[in-house]
C-alpha cells in the first residue's frame, strides 16, 4: 500500500485496549501512516499468517511514533513466512512492557524481519523474533540519527525444541547510540540451528549499568559472532558485558571490537566454552587509546574439553590499571593466548590482575 499521493496526514491514536489485526491464509497488510500516531493501554496490532502464503506484514509510517503499554506482533503457523513488521518515524519512542516481536510457532515458514528507521529513536522496551520450530528467526535492522536503549532487551532466539537458525541483528546509527541495563542477544537453543550474528556500527557507543551483548549456542553448528565497530569512543561502564558462549561441539563465536578509542571500566569482555567447542576469539583494534581499569576484565576460559580462545589487542596506547586479562581452564582444554601490540612503546600498568591462569 503506498502513500505517496498523499500530502498531508493527521494524527492517529489507538488506545484502551483496542486492536488491529489480521489473519489467514497469507494473513493480509497493515499499513497505518499519520502525523503524530500513538498507541497506547495495551492496544495490538496483529499480522498472523496460518496457511502456505507469505505474511503482508505490517507497515507504521508516521513524524511521531510513540507505544506505550502496547505490542506490535506478526505471527507464522504454517508453510508461508511471517510478515515484515516495519516502523518508520522521525522521532520513535517504545516503552512501557511494550513489544515489538515475529514468532514462527508450529510452523515451517520463516518469523518476518523487523525494520525499524529513524532520526530519534528510544527504546525502554521489548524487541524480538524467535522459532519454536521448523522456520528460522526473523533478522532486526535497525538504522538511525540516535537510539537510546534502556531497561529492556532485543533479541533473537531458536529455542529449545526447534530445528531452525537464530536471526541476526543488524544496528546503524550514525550519531550516538547507548545502551543503560538493556541487553542485546542472539542464542542458537535448537538442536540443529545456527546463531545469529550481531553487527553493530555507531558514531559512539556508550554501555552502562549492566548494558549487555551476548551471543550463545548450544549444538554443533555454526556460532554466532558479535561484531562492533565504532568511528569515536567505546565506553563499557558499571558491569557491562560483552560476551559469547558456547554449550556444544561447535566453536564459539569471535568478538570483533574496532573504535578510535576504548574505556573498560568495571566491565567484561568474556569468551567461554563448557563443552568440546573451542572459546571464540577476542579481537580488539583501537586507533588510540585504551584504557582498562577499576576491576575490569578481559576473560576468556574453558571449562570443558575444549580450548580458550585467543586474544589479539591492537592499540596506539594501553593503559591498565586494577584490572585483568585472563586466559585460563579448569578441565582438559587448553589456556588461550594473548598478543599484545602497543603503537607507543610505554604501557602503564598499575594492579595488573593477572595475565594467564
Amino acid at each position: 500500500m503506498s502513500d505517496e499521493n498523499i500530502t498531508s496526514f493527521g494524527d492517529i491514536q489507538v488506545s484502551g485496549k483496542s486492536f488491529v489485526s489480521t489473519t489467514g491464509d497469507g494473513g493480509g497488510e497493515i499499513a497505518i501512516a499519520g502525523r503524530n500516531i500513538s498507541l497506547a493501554e495495551r492496544s495490538l496490532v496483529l499480522a498472523d499468517n496460518q496457511g502456505n502464503r507469505d505474511g503482508g506484514g505490517i507497515s507504521i509510517k508516521g513524524d511521531s511514533l510513540v507505544i506505550n503499554q502496547s505490542n506490535i506482533s506478526s505471527n507464522t503457523y504454517g508453510a508461508g513466512n511471517g510478515g515484515i513488521i516495519r516502523l518508520n518515524a522521525k522521532n520513535m519512542t517504545v516503552e512501557n512492557n511494550s513489544g515489538v516481536s515475529t514468532a514462527n510457532e508450529q510452523s515451517t515458514g520463516n518469523a518476518g524481519v523487523i525494520q525499524i528507521n529513524a532520526d530519534s529513536l528510544t527504546f525502554r522496551a521489548g524487541l524480538n523474533t524467535n522459532t519454536y520450530s521448523q522456520g528460522n528467526a526473523g533478522r532486526i535492522n535497525i538504522v538511525a540519527n540516535s537510539l537510546q536503549l534502556e531497561n529492556g532487551g532485543m533479541g533473537s532466539q531458536a529455542d529449545f525444541g526447534s530445528t531452525g537458525d537464530a536471526g541476526e541483528i543488524d544496528i546503524n546509527v550514525a550519531g550516538p547510540m547507548i545502551m543503560k541495563s538493556f541487553g542485546i542477544q542472539t542464542d542458537a537453543k535448537s538442536e540443529k540451528g545456527k546463531a545469529g550474528t550481531i553487527d553493530i556500527r555507531a558514531n559512539s557507543l556508550r554501555m552502562e549499568s549492566k548494558g549487555g551483548i551476548l551471543s550463545r549456542i548450544f549444538n554443533d553448528n555454526s556460532p554466532g559472532e558479535i561484531k562492533i565497530n565504532v568511528e569515536g569512543s567505546l565506553e563499557l561502564l558499571n558491569e557491562s558485558g560483552i560476551n559469547t558462549n558456547t554449550f556444544g561441539a561447535s566453536n564459539g563465536g569471535n568478538i570483533s571490537i574496532r573504535a578510535n578509542s576504548l574505556l573498560i571500566d568495571s566491565s567484561q569482555v568474556n569468551s567461554f566454552t563448557t563443552n568440546t567447542g573451542n572459546a571464540g576469539t577476542i579481537n580488539i583494534n583501537v586507533s588510540d587509546s585504551f584504557k582498562f581499569q577499576n576491576g575490569a576484565l578481559l576473560n576468556f576460559q574453558t571449562f570443558g574439553m575444549g580450548n580458550a580462545g585467543t586474544i589479539n589487542i591492537s592499540a596506539n596506547s594501553f593503559q591498565i590499571e586494577g584490572a585483568g586479562i585472563i586466559s585460563g581452564t579448569s578441565n582438559t582444554g587448553n589456556a588461550g593466548e594473548i598478543n599484545i601490540n602497543i603503537s607507543v612503546k610505554s604501557m602503564p600498568v598499575q594492579n595488573l590482575a593477572s595475565l594467564v591462569q
